[in-house]
């Protein structure tokens, strides 16, 4: 089975086994272990075969240490064909997975012309703090903007301020919100007021010294590498939201994301 798992360490997205490559194994079989850790994001897949019960287990884990969930599926009485049927079947559908997860951003040239001019200055001042720490620019993308302008749009409905929890093609993405009434704001004006809590935030300890830092954390985030941003309206109450992917303020990486000046 080495050459399977090469095959799908290398991102082959064609492969079978045969019934030869099960039933020369053990009684208990390892068949199929692969991980795979992006950003702080896991997907590992468990598939045993079992001689004595002609059983066919599937175990998946995905998320990371603060959040995950697990499923599993067990096949049994099958025949050796039925076995290989089955197995191609769920490596098939987990390949597919793993490309829509770990394959999320289409990594184009970016175009102005493809954002409002709220989401430029956004990104500008994104930038202008990241140089300050270090961090690579960020990127805008057309995909984490129509999130970020959806629930924009619903704070603004709603008349509410939380956050949306809400994830990227099954992959956790971080979240900035700021709201102000009276004028409208231009797409830096948000991210000053996180860049601001830079005051409560510790460099040598890597953590608040007493008021919130996430935002600010995000803002400078260097394994970000994209973001999105929306703005919605109610009366004279603006609400702005701002989506960032691979997510940032992950418990202990603040030291080597979040530099000093």
């Amino acid at each position: 089975m080495q050459k399977f798992k090469e095959d799908v360490e290398k991102g082959k997205d064609d492969f079978r086994i045969e019934s030869k490559d099960i039933f020369s194994k053990s009684a208990t079989t390892d068949i199929y272990i692969y991980a795979q850790n992006v950003d702080n994001y896991i997907i590992r897949i468990y598939l045993f075969y079992f001689k004595d019960t002609a059983e066919l287990k599937m175990f998946q884990f995905q998320g990371n240490k603060f959040s995950y969930s697990t499923s599993n599926r067990s096949l049994t009485n099958l025949g050796p064909e039925e076995i290989v049927e089955k197995f191609n079947e769920f490596t098939s559908s987990f390949l597919e997975y793993r490309k829509q997860t770990f394959s999320l951003i289409d990594d184009q040239d970016y175009d102005e012309n493809d954002f409002t001019q709220f989401q430029i200055e956004g990104l500008k001042m994104h930038n202008k703090y990241r140089t300050l720490h270090h961090s690579p620019d960020l990127k805008l993308n057309k995909e984490l903007c129509e999130i970020a302008q959806k629930y924009a749009d619903y704070l603004a409905e709603k008349r509410l301020f939380s956050h949306s929890h809400a994830r990227f093609k099954g992959a956790a993405m971080g979240e900035n919100l700021y709201m102000c009434s009276g004028f409208k704001p231009d797409g830096g004006a948000g991210v000053t007021s996180w860049y601001d809590e830079i005051k409560d935030y510790s460099f040598q300890n890597h953590c608040s010294t007493g008021g919130v830092v996430g935002h600010f954390t995000q803002v400078v985030w260097k394994g970000s590498q994209y973001v999105g941003m929306g703005i919605g309206q109610n009366g004279n109450s603006y609400y702005v939201v701002a989506n960032y992917y691979p997510a940032g303020n992950w418990q202990g990486k603040d030291a080597e994301n979040v530099l000093p000046k």
